[in-house]
């Protein structure tokens, strides 16, 4: 039978939470620039030990709904318990093409995830099981449980990767190439 403390307690150590943090510190937002190796990015997108996430934010809101039936219990009133929280993680394809970002919701929350191609490359969709979700680089949807979408982008043509001014509107690229 499962007991309070089996889902209070954590395994993550201090250690965990530097480790963490230095994966984290290899990034740099403003360049957008990985400078780690690739196994510790791999590291940090399979979501270290040290980060809370959202198997462990359920777990901190069991704790709560435990909590408040044992003060209902008492005659307190503690209020409704919080909603689930739900992971929604993101990749890219192919391997450096681009940068994607998902994040943690709560259920019933509007989910944002972007997009950014990096150089000689174009968005193309993204993808959640091999399928097509969305043709737009931001992508909006309702948070109903975990999901793990892949940002496809497509490599841009010669033609197409000395343009300056380059633009979409809609579907269709346009742009001066440079000779």
């Amino acid at each position: 039978m499962e007991q309070f403390r089996d889902f209070l307690i954590t395994d993550r150590t201090a250690a965990d939470v530097e480790r963490a943090r230095y994966l984290l510190s290899l990034w740099d937002s403003g360049s957008r620039t990985w400078r780690g190796t690739a196994a510790e990015r791999a590291e940090l997108e399979a979501g270290p030990k040290g980060f809370y996430n959202a198997k462990d934010l359920n777990r901190v809101a069991k704790a709560v709904g435990y909590l408040a039936g044992r003060l209902w219990i008492m005659g307190y009133n503690a209020g409704a318990a919080p909603p689930a929280v739900y992971m929604v993680s993101t990749g890219v394809q192919p391997q450096g093409a681009g940068t994607s970002a998902g994040g943690l919701f709560y259920g019933g929350e509007q989910a944002t995830v972007r997009a950014a191609a990096s150089a000689g490359y174009a968005f193309a969709e993204w993808q959640e099981d091999g399928g097509r979700v969305s043709q737009e680089p931001v992508y909006s949807f309702q948070a109903d449980g975990d999901r793990t979408l892949t940002a496809v982008f497509s490599r841009l043509s010669g033609e197409d990767a000395g343009v300056v001014g380059y633009g979409r509107i809609g579907r269709a690229r346009i742009g001066r190439r440079v000779t």
